[in-house]
């Protein structure tokens, strides 16, 4: 599309929506439980990938936000997904951001948490066809979206849902009292001109893992999606999943509590768009600035191979297989890992919201930090973005132990916990990020003082943006 500033509403916007549909038409083995033995039992929820493309007035830059119902992205698949965007539609590594709801209802996909499963060569091929099939359908979102920007108006609004628990109250031994949780429940209301609803993106920090029938769906995040859809007829709805690395829904697994969870969610959601929420919305002003870097996080040291060794004895499944891998390394010559290039973004706004974007596993404390820092009421914290690798553990959960600092490392691949300087590692990587992003205003267009025709003005993007440097 080629837009000029003269073609913008008052708000200076322009956005774009597409969906696509990703669900598998094949039974296949679904993520997020290692303990599974069969592939899925059919489809009770059809799932998708979904696109919101941005551009300011007077910029170029497009910015893109995906979300699916997927669990997660491969290190691998994100590289293949930014390349093509860059290379297609010119978008910068920092302008485009890849979300997961991290639906444990959702399948199994090439490269993610590989040692959970344990699968026949049947099973396998299911799973790299699926995959294989993603690419094209993640970058047909992302261009019809762009396609489709017109004149908005976005509106940024908040509300609360109470069903998420701190689940380390019953998973950590000893520990009866209360953790920490998020119950906000972050809106973007996308309208064309006219006050039509065009797009709902919204977000909360809890696990989606309300709902073990073994049947392919979108868990309460993707029920909530099309509950909105549903009210909202010709709009696209998009979860953004946020630091729910310790959060679960309680109660769960009871029949219907996916499309209960799903319809709380709706309504906190609803309220926003109503302008009924406690809350009062705001519009969300431009331009854009963007920024992208890596946070290097250093982990304790890994055990010996005598170590690892020792280990094997009283170990069967996901346990025995995340130490042969650890071997496996070691037999091949390759030193076990020690640090990790740890992928984080920011996007700020002109009205003075900032988008905290921050990849895998997170736990709530980094959406409480970052909230305290920027605003609770202008800042909503991203998580299960971009690539997995882990847990994200803070200190506080470091010092507790057990699953989201520890125990839950090995069966990701990684051979020892975080050291305990992980928290503050990425809350410094966050605040340089933050003012390397500082929405600066598209410059003014040259006007020619003289009879002669004028020179062609080149118009820059509104920031600079810095891209991550890529595993080795």
């Amino acid at each position: 599309m080629n837009q000029t500033a003269s073609n913008y509403p008052a708000s200076g916007w322009h956005a774009g929506l597409a969906a696509v549909d990703i669900t598998p038409e094949e039974p296949i083995f679904l993520a997020g439980w290692s303990h599974r033995t069969e592939p899925s039992k059919g489809v009770s929820q059809r799932i998708f990938v979904k696109a919101l493309a941005l551009r300011h007035a007077g910029e170029r830059a497009v910015s893109v936000l995906v979300s699916s119902d997927l669990l997660a992205y491969s290190v691998e698949f994100v590289d293949e997904i930014t390349r093509i965007a860059r290379e297609r539609f010119g978008i910068d590594r920092a302008r485009l951001v890849l979300c997961a709801s991290h639906s444990h209802s959702a399948p199994v996909t090439t490269n993610v948490l590989p040692m959970y499963y344990e699968l026949t060569d049947q099973q396998a091929e299911v799973v790299q066809r699926y995959s294989d099939g993603l690419r094209d359908k993640f970058i047909e979102a992302i261009g019809r979206a762009i396609d489709d920007m017109g004149p908005a108006t976005i509106e940024y609004g908040q509300s609360m849902a109470g069903f998420a628990i701190n689940r380390r109250r019953y998973r950590v031994q000893g520990r009866p009292r209360p953790g920490p949780v998020d119950h906000d429940v972050p809106v973007l209301c996308i309208r064309r001109p006219l006050g039509e609803v065009r797009g709902i993106v919204f977000g909360y920090a809890c696990h989606t893992t309300s709902v073990r029938d073994g049947k392919v769906n979108g868990d309460y995040a993707g029920f909530a999606q099309a509950e909105l859809e549903a009210l909202y007829p010709g709009a696209v709805a998009m979860f953004i999943a946020g630091c729910g690395g310790d959060q679960g829904p309680q109660p769960r697994y009871h029949e219907g509590l996916g499309q209960t969870y799903g319809h709380i969610l709706a309504l906190a959601v609803d309220e926003v768009i109503r302008g009924n929420s406690v809350f009062p919305s705001e519009p969300l002003v431009g331009p854009l600035g963007a920024s992208a870097g890596i946070a290097t996080l250093y982990l304790q040291p890994p055990p010996s191979r005598e170590e690892l060794l020792a280990m094997l004895p009283d170990r069967t499944g996901i346990r025995l297989r995340e130490v042969q891998h650890q071997l496996a390394r070691l037999d091949a010559g390759q030193p076990l890992i020690t640090e990790y290039p740890y992928p984080v973004q920011v996007w700020r706004f002109g009205s003075g919201h900032t988008f905290v974007i921050l990849s895998s596993e997170v736990v709530v404390d980094y959406a409480l930090r970052f909230k305290q820092m920027y605003g609770f009421e202008k800042t909503w914290v991203m998580a299960y973005a971009n690539e997995h690798i882990a847990y994200i553990p803070s200190r506080r959960v470091l010092e507790e132990g057990d699953y989201e600092g520890t125990l839950g490392m090995m069966e990701n691949g990684l051979p020892s916990p975080f050291t305990p300087d992980a928290e503050s590692t990425i809350i410094h990587k966050i605040e340089a990020l933050w003012y390397e992003a500082e929405p600066r205003p598209a410059p003014a267009p040259t006007i020619a003082t003289t009879a002669a025709a004028p020179a062609k003005t080149k118009v820059s993007p509104a920031s600079a943006a810095v891209s991550p440097a890529r595993r080795s």
